[in-house]
This record gives C-alpha cells, sequence and structure tokens, in this order.
C-alpha cells in the first residue's frame, strides 16, 4: 500500500510540473554548428559596427552596435546552456571561424574608404545574416534555438531597413548577394517590426510569434525605447521587443 502512494504521488508530480528524471534535450551535430556559428558571427557584427563608429561617428553604426552585443549575449546563453564550448575570443579582431576572420578582415578595409562604403558593409553584414539566420530558423524543431534566432532575423531586417535607408539617401541601390532578391525586397517594402512575424515579410520556415499583453505591443525599455526585458537585462535604445520564449529566465513582454 505504502509503495503504491509512493508511485502515485510521483506519478502525480510528473503530470503537474512536467519534469520526467532522466530527461534531457540534447542538439545535432548541425544545431550545435549553428549555435557557434552566430556565436561569433554576432561578435563580428558588434565589432565591425564599432570600428565603422569610430571611424565615422554616425549614429546608425552606434544604435546597431549596441543591438549586436544583446544578441550575442542571447546566443551565448543558449551556449551555456546546453554546455558548449564558448568559440569567442576576446581580442577584438580575432575569430576561431576562419572564414569569419577573412570577412572581418576584408569588411574592415572596405568600411574605412568612405562612410558609403560603410554603409554597405552594413547591408551585406545583414545580407549574411538574414540569410544564415533563415537556413538555422528552417532546420531545427528546438524551441530555445527558433526563438533566439527569430529574434535576431527580426533585429537584422530592421538593420537592413536602417543600412538600405541611408545607401538610398547616397543614391545607391544595395543588390543582395546572400539572400534572394524577393526577400530583400520584402523586407526593405515592410515597416519596422517590433514583434515577431516572420511570415508577414515572406518566410515561411518560421513561427508567427507576437508580443503578449499591451495589446500586441512592445513595452517601454530604457530610454523610452520600444522593447521588453530580455535574459540579459533591459534593452536599452533597440526600437525592438524581444518576447517571451523558451529560454531559461526570459521575461515576456509586459502585460
Amino acid at each position: 500500500m505504502r509503495h503504491s502512494f509512493i508511485l502515485f504521488t510521483l506519478t502525480l508530480f510528473v503530470l503537474v510540473t512536467g519534469f520526467a528524471p532522466n530527461t534531457k534535450i540534447t542538439l545535432t551535430d548541425s544545431e550545435k554548428d549553428g549555435l557557434l556559428l552566430m556565436r561569433e558571427e554576432e561578435k563580428l557584427t558588434h565589432e565591425v559596427y564599432t570600428a565603422m563608429f569610430a571611424k565615422w561617428n554616425h549614429k546608425v553604426f552606434n544604435n546597431i552596435k549596441q543591438s549586436e552585443a544583446y544578441h550575442g549575449e542571447l546566443v551565448k546563453g543558449l551556449i551555456t546552456k546546453y554546455g558548449l564550448n564558448d568559440p569567442y575570443v576576446a581580442e577584438i579582431g580575432k575569430y576561431k571561424n576562419e572564414t569569419l576572420q577573412k570577412l572581418y578582415n576584408k569588411l574592415i578595409t572596405k568600411g574605412k574608404i568612405s562612410l558609403v562604403d560603410a554603409f554597405e558593409v552594413g547591408a551585406l553584414i545583414e545580407d549574411i545574416d538574414i540569410a544564415d539566420l533563415d537556413k538555422l530558423i528552417t532546420a531545427t524543431q528546438n524551441a530555445d534555438l527558433k526563438d533566439v534566432y527569430e529574434t535576431l532575423n527580426l533585429g537584422s531586417r530592421n538593420h537592413m531597413r536602417a543600412f538600405d535607408k541611408q545607401l538610398r539617401r547616397n543614391n545607391i541601390i544595395y543588390k543582395p548577394t546572400y539572400i534572394t532578391q524577393e526577400r530583400f525586397e520584402a523586407i526593405i517594402k515592410g515597416d519596422h517590426e517590433t514583434c515577431v512575424d516572420n511570415k508577414a515579410i515572406g518566410f515561411e520556415g518560421a513561427s508567427t510569434k507576437g508580443c503578449v499583453g499591451n495589446g500586441g505591443k512592445a513595452c517601454a525599455g530604457g530610454n523610452g525605447a520600444k522593447a521588453c526585458a530580455g535574459s540579459v537585462g533591459k534593452n536599452s535604445g533597440q526600437g525592438m521587443a524581444f518576447c517571451n520564449g523558451s529560454i531559461a529566465n526570459r521575461k515576456g513582454c509586459c502585460k
């Protein structure tokens, strides 16, 4: 009788809490590779934009580099959660990924030629990011990864719009290299996004999440920015929402 009671209690605990002993979510090799790639890709983006801001003192680089730092922390959180070795190299401009190392060197050289070249560098970076994130979102069923990748993709779409705007002011029409022209035009024609809604801008591979509460609008964050609190604190000044997801300790939009 006592044994039956203990078994009943354990079963009830599992049903109520969703806890299952010895159950551990693991990543495939391709999912691991994707996380490591995005960790260094976000580092590259942040460091290139930091260098471009130091060179040209244009606010678009300062605004976006702050967003990229936040994105890097989101990816780092997943690397920690799943017990992967972080490829991050503390030294600025150094990467374990040889392809990204060559890309960084190329982008820094081009971006220092002129301000317009720097804008083209920004557009190219976001072109690469969106292409990679589209593939990673489609290739995984892991909710943690999808949630972070969709947040990063949203940011990259907004950044692409910002750089395209600067280029058009200088009579330059950017031609995408990594995403399709159709995908590019759908992004550029769209409005600045504050909640994840990938299908609205032509990407069918992702879920269509919106911010919860507050009428679907993002909450007011630091510096008057419309943003939600994330796992690394308030995202200030980025003008985008990081909606609630499955990442541990992550907060959703204000109710």
